[in-house]
This record gives C-alpha cells, sequence and structure tokens, in this order.
C-alpha cells in the first residue's frame, strides 16, 4: 500500500502529504489518487502565501492547536500543548511527526473514524483514514522565548498542506490562553486581514487563518505587571 506522510513541525511547522516511491497501487488507492474533490487543480499554488477569506472551511483540513501560558513558562519556556486535526485526508496510511527541537510527554486524546492509530517516538501513525478522521494529542513543549526583559515571542511556521508539487487550501486555527492573565499580546504577525482574524480576549487570543501556500505566525508579548 502506498505511504503517506503528513509531517508536523511546530518550530519549524510542515504539514506534507506525500506518497511512498512506491508504484503498484490498489484500484481504491488509484481511486483517491485520482479525486480531485478536494485537491482541486485550480486551488494548487507554488508555495507563495496566498490567503482565501471566502475559502469554504466546512470540509477543510483543519489544524487546532492550543498553548497554555504559565508561570513555570515563563521561567523554563516550558508550555502545555494540545493539537487536534479535523478533516484528514482519506487515505490508507498516514504518519503526523512533531519536529519540536523539545517536546516531552506525548500522548494520544482523542480519535475518530481512524482505523488504527497509535504514537511512535515523536509521532502519530494512523492507517484507514475514513472520511471525517480526527484526532487530539497532548504534549509539553519548549516554545515560549524571552526576547528582553518582560518580552516574549511564541514563533510557529511555516504551515502548509502540501501534496507532491502543490499546495492546498489549509484552516489553522491557534489559541492561546493565559489563565491567569500573565502576558498581553500586543503584536502578531502576519497582521490581521482578510484571511487572518484576531480574536482578544483577557485570558485567551484566537488566531485564524484561511490560506494556501505556507504561513508563519509571531505572537509578540508583554509581562502585564511589569512594562
Amino acid at each position: 500500500m502506498p505511504y503517506f506522510k503528513l509531517l508536523v513541525h511546530i518550530t519549524i511547522f510542515l504539514i506534507s502529504l506525500s506518497p511512498s516511491p512506491r508504484i503498484s497501487a490498489s484500484s481504491a488507492e488509484e481511486a483517491w489518487l485520482n479525486d480531485d474533490s478536494d485537491l482541486l487543480i485550480t486551488d494548487i499554488n507554488e508555495g507563495q502565501l496566498e490567503l482565501l477569506p471566502r475559502q469554504d472551511t466546512q470540509t477543510l483540513h483543519r489544524l487546532h492547536s492550543i498553548f497554555t501560558i504559565t508561570r513555570d513558562g515563563l521561567k523554563s519556556g516550558w508550555l502545555p500543548f494540545r493539537q487536534c486535526h479535523y478533516n484528514l485526508d482519506v487515505v490508507p496510511a498516514l504518519e503526523v511527526s512533531y519536529q519540536y527541537r523539545e517536546i516531552n510527554q506525548l500522548q494520544l486524546e482523542h480519535a475518530h473514524n481512524i482505523g488504527k492509530i497509535w504514537i511512535e517516538k515523536q509521532s502519530v501513525q494512523m492507517e484507514n483514514i475514513s472520511q471525517g478522521g480526527e484526532f487530539c494529542i497532548s504534549a509539553n513543549v519548549r516554545i515560549l522565548k524571552s526576547e528582553q526583559k518582560h518580552q516574549y515571542m511564541i514563533k510557529t511556521g511555516p504551515f502548509y498542506r502540501r501534496f507532491l508539487d502543490g499546495y492546498y487550501p489549509f484552516h489553522v486555527i491557534i489559541d492561546i490562553k493565559d489563565p491567569k492573565q500573565l502576558l498581553r499580546l500586543h503584536t502578531i504577525s502576519p497582521t490581521p486581514r482578510p484571511g487572518i482574524s484576531w480574536q482578544k480576549q483577557a485570558s485567551q487570543n484566537r488566531i485564524s487563518a484561511v490560506f494556501s501556500g505556507k504561513l508563519t505566525l509571531s505572537f509578540h508579548f508583554q509581562h502585564r505587571d511589569k512594562r
């Protein structure tokens, strides 16, 4: 069976879907490869960022990441992390590999419409993904960087969804939760515009982006009590 890989890099974020070098394929697998219902040729680009504010996201592959700010995290850089993938591509085999430089306690929390799923080192391995396939993981990641005194940054990217030589529409949601209201998020890059939204609350910020090509996100914070 051809093998499809979805690499998830967070410090350097990659979402890539590519077949193995094997040439033979079953009729069902050939049908999937020839099915353009999701990967429309008009949607393909070659990697340049294109925001898609009018894209229908109902069935689009959606990634939802949650980082939680803690007092210990301000000192160590380690933050609790949760990530879910929804509307996975219907493929016979899939791997999601977490390429953080520093990650621990990677655990599977939820899976649906996936024939077989398991954790292997810093990856999630899957077989027989059905329509509406989804899963969630949790972990600790060292991603909060101290820029200067009382200034912090989270940088994640580039995000992209790639198959063979094309880049396809992708919906990414990042929630930064701050239950103790330790930091104030004052700048994100790229700045909000059609296709990138920023919802602000006292204890949570949500950034949602719909695009094709590659997107890198940076978040800049100020300590609330030390300006």
